[in-house]
């Protein structure tokens, strides 16, 4: 099967492909830059600047058209793909009030309260500023002034998100010291802060597939609490012995309930 639609940063190998024939990928941009605008695993890429960014003109046409509905809310919020987390500090703010409207028990077409959509119109009208944030796609530390390259991570928490940041820090022999993105993960912190386990119950423990009909089956043997009182972690006997697991991989079993 032939390759199509080839895509490079490069000017030289972009014009050998042309004298050889080669389909190249064609297609304006629509934030208006004199430039081709390329997808990669569906994020937006300038290979003239070299540097991934989004495109949000489809979104903001098909917010203008829309209602202050549940439905709307995270049809808005399905439409942003960010797989690398490269703007998950306004995705995760998208992501608090799809639990608000849930925690509220709304109807897929029932028209949110102002306390929702307030803030939802306020992120609708920050999307039109989303093409600013831009990403190098190359990694720039393979030059002989490097002295130095570590591979960070920070995390952070609060009571409604929590989220990480890897990226890479570079230091030179001028001392200068650059840091590049690499990837980022958030998430919403679960309404139930803690899980009501006891000796006896019936559970599931997680484990490394994805599939609960995969998981093992057990029970509970010990408790052991926190100092707030909540049970943190549990002994669970299953088929295959003893094991003491922290209460975030118990699942209590529906027999329980």
């Amino acid at each position: 099967m032939p390759l199509h639609k080839w895509a490079t940063n490069s000017a030289e190998l972009r014009e050998l492909w042309e004298k050889n024939g080669f389909s190249i990928e064609t297609s304006s941009n629509s934030i208006g830059q004199n430039v081709i605008n390329y997808k990669v695993h569906g994020i937006s890429w300038n290979n003239d600047r070299d540097i991934f960014y989004f495109d949000i003109e489809t979104l903001l046409s098909f917010i203008s058209k829309g209602t202050d509905t549940k439905r709307f809310l995270l049809q808005v919020a399905g439409r942003i793909f960010d797989p690398l987390g490269l703007i998950a500090p306004y995705v995760i703010r998208l992501k608090v009030l799809i639990q608000n409207v849930w925690e509220m028990g709304l109807l897929w077409d029932q028209e949110m309260p102002q306390i929702v959509k307030k803030p939802f119109k306020e992120r609708c009208h920050e999307l039109k500023d989303l093409h600013l944030v831009s990403i190098p796609r190359f990694y720039d530390f393979t030059d002989s002034n490097v002295v130095d390259v570590q591979l960070h991570s920070f995390s952070d928490s609060s009571k409604k998100v929590y989220g990480t940041v890897i990226y890479f820090r570079v230091v030179r022999t001028d001392l200068t010291i650059s840091t590049s993105f690499v990837t980022s993960k958030s998430r919403v912190a679960p309404l139930k802060t803690h899980k009501d386990v006891k000796v006896d119950d019936v559970v599931l423990v997680e484990g490394s597939s994805k599939s609960k009909l995969l998981w093992d089956l057990g029970t509970i043997q010990e408790t052991f609490q926190g100092r707030d009182g909540h049970v943190r972690a549990c002994v669970v006997k299953t088929k295959k012995g003893l094991f003491r697991k922290p209460v975030q991989l118990i699942y209590p079993f529906e027999l329980n309930e």
